[in-house]
């Protein structure tokens, strides 16, 4: 069934299944009935207080059920949901705020500028019905703000429709069955985690809500008490998990169905490890963006797994490549393009700010800065970001490739390649290792000159305690650049 909203999902399932367990976080649960009437009773409580549509309601993330239930009843209001991180200071609401001109912000930061509530002090009201009409499909839904820790923060503007395409890109790209039961580690202003969220309620599956992996015991008591069958993370939230648990994870292998990574790509001995515990489960890794999420999906469990692969292009997305000129055309292996998605999840533009999403959307693509090319499998193979490929001379050189031979060399946890300047070839790589112990770069050297091309050769190896990341999980390079 095709959806209009998750809203309309949501209230599908509370009359098809309404005992079902629909949301759970860590001090309460609700049904798909008693789920949907909060946001009815919630959103009714909205309206008494002035809003209307179009109003844009900026919200403190919480993993809670009570955010949540925030979030629909702000759309069911006909307003527009804005999430903000969680821990985010009064300088960063008050830019939100005045950046979308709110009518209201949840949250503990007292601001002046909008008037303000505290998510405490959200009613638990309960209401059989909608107060008023469900939203349209073409009907601004969120707005998505990047935290801007590479650059000026952007404002994603998105709609139902493509709330709903993203979420039908993640339950068919992951094969999600019926009885699905999902831990959501992640934090819920990230389109990571509030996308696999969507995917649960047009799925009519149940979503766990937990405030991260640092505490372990947490997750694995969900996984227990729930009998959890998939999980969603950052492979930095996996990480966690598996230093604090040792192969404690392998334990759940006839119970777990499936787990999905992205945000990041997971590193290969994260990769190993899983497939050593689980190895009848599917591991997926999903490529997207804020702008065009869960784009493309690979389970690396399969004869798929390549090396610079990141599978098919989900159920409601295409795949094609423009060149430096931003003209479309097929790109190969030895033709590489910069990648243009297009479907129905991408989003409708760059809140207020036309030029910016001129300058990335043309005839409904998003066009992205990140090389790749159609293998002669039929699978999509990216190289890496345009900004990371190395130019050495006249040649390309795909950071992924060396990283990929470094990681794979005894001793190695995880490597990061960049350009550095060169006055004769403009720019050469230089590889960063990190490692618990002291690597023999001297015999990492001589292994990677087996392997690659010569001027494909790192011109100097660096060993550091760990790689620096963005609060997403993915690595750092310019933080790297200039080390």
């Amino acid at each position: 069934m095709k959806f209009k909203s998750i809203l309309e999902a949501l209230k599908f399932f509370s009359m098809k299944t309404p005992g079902k367990l629909c949301l759970a976080d860590m001090d309460e649960k609700v049904t798909y009935s008693q789920y949907y009437g909060r946001i009815c009773g919630t959103a009714d409580f909205l309206l008494k207080k002035g809003i209307k549509a179009g109003d844009k309601v900026v919200m403190s993330a919480q993993q809670t059920v009570g955010y949540l239930t925030a979030c629909h009843a702000v759309q069911m209001a006909g307003g527009i949901f804005v999430p903000l991180e969680k821990n985010a200071g009064t300088d960063r609401v008050n830019e939100i705020i005045e950046r979308t001109g709110a009518a209201l912000y949840i949250g503990p930061e007292a601001v002046d500028i909008c008037p303000r509530l505290d998510a405490a002090a959200l009613p638990k009201l309960c209401r059989d019905g909608e107060p008023c009409a469900l939203p349209e499909a073409d009907g601004d839904s969120m707005i998505l703000f990047t935290t801007g820790t590479t650059g000026a923060s952007k404002g994603i503007l998105l709609t139902h429709s493509s709330e709903v395409a993203v979420a039908e890109n993640v339950k068919y790209g992951v094969e999600m069955k019926e009885n699905n039961v999902e831990i959501i580690p992640m934090p819920m202003n990230h389109s990571f985690a509030i996308r696999r969220y969507f995917a649960d309620m047009i799925n009519g599956s149940t979503a766990l809500l937990l405030d991260g992996t640092v505490f372990v015991e947490n997750f694995f008591h969900m996984m227990d008490e729930y009998k959890a069958t998939s999980f969603a993370m950052a492979p930095a939230a996996l990480a966690i998990i598996l230093k604090l648990s040792g192969d404690r994870l392998g334990r759940y292998g006839k119970q777990l169905d499936y787990i999905q990574f992205g945000s990041a790509p997971i590193p290969e001995t994260e990769k190993k490890k899983l497939l050593e515990l689980l190895p009848e489960c599917r591991l997926y890794n999903i490529y997207g963006t804020t702008e065009a999420g869960c784009a493309c999906v690979l389970n690396f469990n399969s004869k798929e797994n390549r090396p610079g692969c990141i599978g098919r292009p989900t159920v409601n997305s295409k795949f094609t490549f423009s060149d430096e000129n931003g003209r479309i055309f097929e790109a190969k292996e030895n033709r590489p393009g910069c990648l243009v998605c297009s479907g129905g999840m991408t989003m409708k533009g760059y809140f207020n700010d036309p030029c910016l999403t001129k300058s990335v959307m043309k005839d409904g693509g998003v066009y992205s800065n990140d090389i790749g090319y159609v293998g002669g499998d039929g699978l999509i193979y990216l190289i890496g970001r345009a900004d990371d490929v190395i130019n050495t001379g006249g040649n390309k050189i795909a950071p992924g490739e060396i990283e990929e031979l470094a990681n794979s060399f005894p001793g190695v946890a995880e490597s990061a390649c960049v350009p550095v300047g060169d006055p004769l070839l403009g720019s050469v790589p230089k590889l960063f290792i990190a490692a618990d112990k002291e690597v023999d770069t001297t015999l990492l050297y001589s292994y990677l000159s087996e392997k690659l091309e010569k001027y494909k050769l790192p011109k100097s190896i660096v060993q550091i305690d760990k790689l620096p990341r963005t609060y997403n999980g993915k690595i750092w390079r310019s933080k790297l650049k200039e080390a």
